[in-house]
């Protein structure tokens, strides 16, 4: 995997969608801090490179798993499958391990099924490298910025929720 990263023909993208550019700016606030942290500038594009190609050696993890789902399952079930993956780290976790979701090993479909022998009904949505955190790898003493909860949740009370027609209509059905 390492070797196809290293080689990547601009012809060939890697098939990781593209976020809309409304969300872009996450993307990026995340590498600052990651890249920041382990001093490397933006302008530097060798040793960002360099970085980025750390994922295809799963960060010298002992253990690497891929997570799938079924194709024919939809958005609900890909849900489904998140809150499995971060059940799964946080109890690795909870046991002295460190986890790292890996999505950019989704790029490379195809070599991950032929190795592993993964059936073409299973969409591979990301890796986990699984194992102990290095305490002098910067990046692992980030905390990560993230919106406040109030930005992407709606609290209602009872009595907001008593005046909306729309409640009244979900709670008969």
């Amino acid at each position: 995997m390492l070797k196809q990263a290293q080689h990547f023909d601009e012809s060939q993208l890697p098939k990781i969608a593209q976020l809309p550019e409304a969300f872009q700016h996450y993307r990026q606030e995340l590498g600052e801090q990651v890249y920041g942290a382990m001093g490397i500038a933006r302008e530097d594009t060798a040793s960002r490179e360099r970085a980025v190609l750390r994922n295809y050696e799963f960060f010298d993890a002992p253990m690497v798993g891929i997570v799938c789902m079924h194709r024919e399952l939809g958005d609900a079930d890909a849900l489904s499958v998140g809150i499995y993956l971060q059940t799964l780290m946080l109890s690795l976790t909870a046991r002295g391990l460190g986890t790292c979701a890996q999505v950019s090993l989704a790029a490379y479909p195809e070599i991950i099924r032929s190795e592993l022998n993964i059936p073409p009904e299973l969409s591979i949505l990301c890796g986990i490298a699984v194992g102990y955190t290095d305490p002098d790898f910067p990046p692992n003493h980030l905390h990560i910025n993230r919106d406040p909860v109030e930005k992407n949740i709606s609290f209602l009370d009872d009595l907001e929720l008593a005046h909306r027609s729309d409640w009244n209509t979900l709670v008969r059905a």
